[in-house]
Formats: C-alpha cells, sequence, structure tokens
C-alpha cells in the first residue's frame, strides 16, 4: 500500500512537473513571439519615425534652397535695378552734356 502511494505520488509529481514545464515552455514560446513581435514592431516603427525624419529633412534643405534661389532671384533683380539706375544716370548726364 505504502509503495502504490509512493508510486501514485510520485507519477503526480511528474505529471505537475511535466505539466508547469510544458505550461512555462508554451509561455516561454508565446513571450518570445511577444517580445520579438514588439521589437519587431519598435523597429519598424523606429524606421517609420526616420524615413519620416528623412523626408521632413529633405523638405527642409528643398525649402532652404528655394529660400536661397529667392533670395539669389531677389539680388539679381536689384543687380538690374542698379544696372538700368547707372543707364539712366548716364543718359542724363550725357543728355546734359548734349544740352550745354
Amino acid at each position: 500500500m505504502v509503495v502504490v502511494t509512493a508510486v501514485v505520488v510520485v507519477v503526480i509529481v511528474i505529471g505537475v512537473v511535466v505539466v508547469v514545464c510544458c505550461v512555462f515552455f508554451a509561455f516561454d514560446v508565446v513571450f518570445i513571439y511577444v517580445v520579438v513581435v514588439v521589437l519587431l514592431s519598435f523597429l519598424l516603427l523606429g524606421l517609420l519615425l526616420l524615413a519620416l525624419l528623412l523626408v521632413l529633412l529633405l523638405l527642409l534643405l528643398s525649402l532652404l534652397l528655394l529660400l536661397w534661389l529667392l533670395c539669389l532671384l531677389l539680388f539679381l533683380l536689384f543687380l538690374l535695378f542698379l544696372l538700368l539706375l547707372f543707364i539712366l544716370l548716364f543718359l542724363l548726364l550725357l543728355l546734359l552734356l548734349l544740352l550745354c
């Protein structure tokens, strides 16, 4: 009777250990899958944010290039205005010399 009880207890303990190991292994696999999925989602989110940052940087660079081109255009218009002013002054001076 004691031997049967010992065998039953050993079988129950082994069964509990096997069930606990299976549950922990299943949770471990699920935990590994969750960790992998979370890490991959954070990696994809990081890559998405990096791509968004690069797009914003390119947009900023294009805006800076546009601003630089606008400044260059304004400078060229200013030079054209000065050239026209000097031509007008030269013609005025020539007219004054011809009148005198």
